[in-house]
């Protein structure tokens, strides 16, 4: 007897695949993240349920008490975020310090 993770096969079958994307996307690894969504839609077979899968398997991932804004607050400033995580800060504190500094633009 198989035991399910997520009381759900489909999401079961695509938490291994989630993990992989969320690092992916965090490293800002494009062709990985392409990879890893066409592996998705393969398991799901087809590409909305893909989608649907991935996204509730990441966000079930995140802490229960964080905002979904905060969940993806490094996305506004990954080179803050980088240069934080670099330092040994938390990847959470990381997001919400590096969501709550401006961007410098580069010339």
């Amino acid at each position: 007897m198989t035991r399910s993770l997520t009381g759900d096969p489909l999401t079961d079958e695509l938490l291994p695949i989630a993990l992989q994307m969320i690092w992916a996307v965090r490293e800002q690894d494009s062709e990985a993240v392409a990879d890893l969504f066409a592996a998705a839609e393969e398991v799901a077979g087809d590409p909305v349920t893909a989608a649907q899968g991935i996204a509730l398997v990441a966000f079930a991932l995140c802490q229960d008490d964080l905002e979904p804004s905060k969940a993806l607050a490094w996305v506004a400033n990954p080179e803050e975020y980088v240069r934080l995580r670099a330092e040994g800060v938390d990847a959470i504190t990381a997001g919400v310090l590096a969501s709550q500094t401006p961007r410098k633009e580069v010339a």
